[in-house]
């Protein structure tokens, strides 16, 4: 499944009110991704290739399936902490045409599949992860988990990840499962690395971590592929509908259409979206969100929403809410507003851009969208227009510092001599595992509270007696910004171009000082 957000500029708004209610009729841009974003093929002779029952098994294993009956369960799981509201649409069914090119027909007989002129017929079911997928992949948001209980019959991992095109001579990440129905599940494309360490032949249970979701073999962006199999090989289409008579497999039935608001949230700066997940040189390149909850009067703040499976006339009513209740801002969107090529996107976002006025009040904002009879709500924070000046930087900064709620990273500070300012980040990477070293350095101001640096992380060297200078890798990192409200208390806010590492901020409290240095009253 390809993740390339086609764009459609609009006229760029922004709207600063003091106590009218603001009313934003266009958006700033609207991003659309259909089933050819999030596409796949499988090649012959991986297909071939399926452990398979034998004709003596295959009998006990129908019973067995007409026994358990509809025993599938859902194949995702966000990782603990996903504060969003979903993490996926569908973009393709199977296609129960057989012929092709361009003759596709789904379960429900409508045409949310493909085929392709080498005579492949789209075989499972597409899951792909959205709004940011290369960034979600990147930080192994989305587990990949067993639908059905079963034995482990083959698995394939190490292969690249971040495929952006279907291309016949690369190798996907996947698991495949035999289950207790008789079938053979088979679950493609997972990020190089997340492949679950069971061995072929273990026992795998309904709901088991298989993998993370990847963009590995022939695939056009980040997505799970799940296909069923029976014992001759054919396709077996776990959704029933009015071209598909062939019972429905699923525990809880799920519908053809399902419109549903994935994320709504606020960002310090519009979204930045990728077309594939490597740029022009090879090297990874992820979405970069500009995330942010808390802002200032004067502020701009950016409205983002995605959605799944939008249709043209079904309107969404938003409105933002300040602490008293009043009501900042209040407007519909209808995808129809856009004259799409298309009345149907399995995948759709949208953003607006405000200006918070300089007399805004502090407190707690809510955002409210209301959506196909669901109510979607998400708070950001002003903060007091008269913020405490905070405290000057100087030698008594220097120490440890962490975030209370984040103990086992940190930072080493040092204010020194001639105004050089160095911190030291002592982190972890994205996807876990690894330690790493973040390093800034760079003047600052005895006048001011606050400084940001350009940051680098290192890598390459050996651990001594092995230790060459030579072998140290300095990689521009990003930028990151420390501001200290006293000598105790601060924020450390930051902004990487690394894949995985996005923007961010958090609250840093001291946890040591240098012994002879002291806070000035």
């Amino acid at each position: 499944m390809p993740l390339s957000p086609r764009m459609t500029s609009r006229l760029s708004l922004a709207f600063g009110f003091a106590c009218a209610v603001a009313s934003a009729q266009a958006p700033v841009h609207v991003f659309t991704a259909s089933s050819d974003k999030f596409s796949d093929a499988a090649d012959a002779s991986e297909l071939s290739a399926i452990p398979m029952f034998d004709g003596a098994h295959d009998s006990a294993s129908r019973a067995r399936q007409t026994a358990l009956g509809a025993d599938l369960s859902w194949p995702l799981q966000p990782v603990t902490g996903f504060d969003q509201f979903d993490y996926h649409g569908v973009s393709n069914y199977v296609d129960h045409d057989a012929r092709f090119p361009n003759f596709v027909q789904d379960y429900a007989c409508g045409a949310r599949s493909y085929d392709l002129a080498s005579g492949y017929n789209h075989g499972g079911t597409d899951y792909f992860v959205w709004p940011y997928p290369w960034l979600m992949m990147d930080q192994s948001q989305v587990r990949i988990v067993a639908a059905a209980p079963g034995i482990l019959v083959r698995k394939d991992d190490g292969n690249f990840d971040r495929s952006c095109a279907l291309v016949s001579n690369t190798d996907p990440n996947d698991v495949y499962i035999r289950q207790d129905d008789g079938l053979t599940a088979i679950y493609l494309h997972m990020r190089n690395g997340s492949v679950t360490t069971k061995e072929i032949g273990d026992r795998i249970e309904s709901g088991e971590y298989l993998g993370t979701v990847g963009s590995s073999g022939n695939s056009t962006g980040p997505h799970l592929h799940f296909e069923l199999r029976d014992a001759n090989n054919q396709v077996v289409d776990p959704r029933a509908g009015q071209c598909n008579a062939s019972p429905d497999l699923w525990r809880v039935m799920q519908t053809y259409e399902d419109p549903h608001i994935d994320t709504l949230s606020t960002h310090s700066a519009e979204p930045e979206f990728v077309g594939c997940g490597v740029d022009a040189s090879g090297n990874p390149v992820d979405e970069n969100p500009h995330f942010a909850e808390t802002f200032k009067p004067g502020d701009a703040l950016w409205l983002f929403t995605s959605y799944r499976d939008q249709r043209n006339g079904e309107v969404t009513n938003y409105r933002i809410t300040r602490p008293d209740g009043s009501q900042f801002a209040q407007w519909n969107f209808d995808l129809a507003s856009q004259n799409n090529p298309k009345p149907f996107y399995s995948g759709t976002a949208v953003d607006w851009q405000f200006q918070l006025p300089a007399d805004a009040p502090a407190g707690t904002w809510t955002i409210t969208a209301d959506f196909q009879s669901q109510s979607y709500a998400k708070t950001f924070t002003v903060s007091a227009a008269t913020a405490a000046p905070g405290m000057p930087i100087g030698g008594y900064m220097s120490g440890n510092w962490y975030n209370p709620s984040q103990s086992g990273s940190g930072f080493q500070i040092e204010a020194a001599k001639n105004n050089v300012f160095i911190a030291i980040w002592f982190v972890f990477a994205p996807a876990g595992g690894t330690q790493n070293w973040i390093f800034a350095e760079g003047p600052y101001d005895h006048a001011k509270n606050s400084i940001t640096m350009t940051a680098y992380i290192l890598t390459g060297a050996k651990f001594p007696p092995s230790f060459d200078t030579q072998d140290v890798t300095r990689t521009p990192w990003g930028d990151i910004t420390f501001t200290f409200d006293d000598c105790d208390h601060g924020t450390v806010a930051w902004n990487s171009t690394l894949p995985g590492y996005a923007s961010g901020t958090f609250p840093i409290s001291r946890l040591s000082q240098i012994d002879g240095t002291n806070c000035p009253q």
